[in-house]
């Protein structure tokens, strides 16, 4: 009799408890925001009903939301599952144990491709992932727009190939004067110079203007027709 006076009084307070603890229940629990390291796991989510988010809404998210980790700038996946989902029962991300990220600095800065003449990381040494070296063109140069001639570090190596090198215009050499068509008199002659000082290189621009032209020349003068070509030398 005892017993059944036991379990009548257990399931009496059963009753009466469960209502109180589903009143402390949540009745829209969230999943806080996934925290790993070297990695984002916030800017990339999309909820059930397919609104993209950009950062972490400041109640949690919600049941279902799918959130896709990235490792930061200048670090690589090595392990884990990029996407993760909240799963509110438990309250837990379901996908995996996350994502690792390998971020190892560069041990010296990177050599000048094609034909850089320096970085502004030159006589650096350990350079954090994800630095950013900027290349220079040597002196006389025009340097195409900074996001063509850069790399940056990605886990101790340098990315970003560097196509586009340095361009230089063409300027003229000095003129060279030809024969004159006379030879004595009032002649013309012509002059040439080359596109050679500097010469155009990597895409550069050509020499305006002409490679040769006509001038006149001035040799001595003729002389008068019937006339000696010397005049006589007498003796004192």
């Amino acid at each position: 009799m005892r017993t059944y006076v036991g379990i009548i009084l257990t399931v009496v307070v059963l009753l009466i408890a469960s209502p109180v603890d589903a009143g402390k229940r949540k009745k829209n629990p969230k999943c806080d925001p996934l925290t790993l390291r070297n990695c984002d796991c916030t800017s990339d989510c999309t909820t059930k009903d397919g609104t993209h988010l950009t950062a972490a809404p400041p109640k949690g998210y919600d049941k279902k939301t799918v959130c896709r980790c990235r490792c930061n700038f200048g670090c690589v996946r090595t392990s884990g599952a990029a996407e993760r989902q909240c799963d509110v029962r438990p309250m837990r991300w379901k996908g995996g144990r996350g994502v690792t990220c390998s971020c190892n600095p560069c041990s010296a800065p990177p050599p000048p491709p094609l034909n850089y003449d320096r970085s502004n990381c030159t006589g650096s040494s350990n350079l954090a992932r994800g630095t950013i070296c900027v290349f220079e063109c040597p002196a006389g140069y025009d340097s195409p727009a900074v996001e063509d001639r850069r790399q940056f570090c990605e886990n101790g190596r340098w990315r970003w190939s560097v196509t586009t090198g340095c361009t230089r215009d063409g300027g003229w050499s000095d003129w060279v004067d030809g024969e004159c068509s006379v030879t004595c008199g009032d002649g013309t002659q012509t002059r040439t110079r080359t596109c050679d000082n500097p010469a155009p290189e990597n895409g550069g621009a050509d020499c305006d203007g002409d490679a040769s032209e006509v001038v006149a020349c001035s040799e001595d003068p003729c002389p008068t027709e019937g006339m000696p070509t010397m005049m006589p030398t007498y003796a004192p």
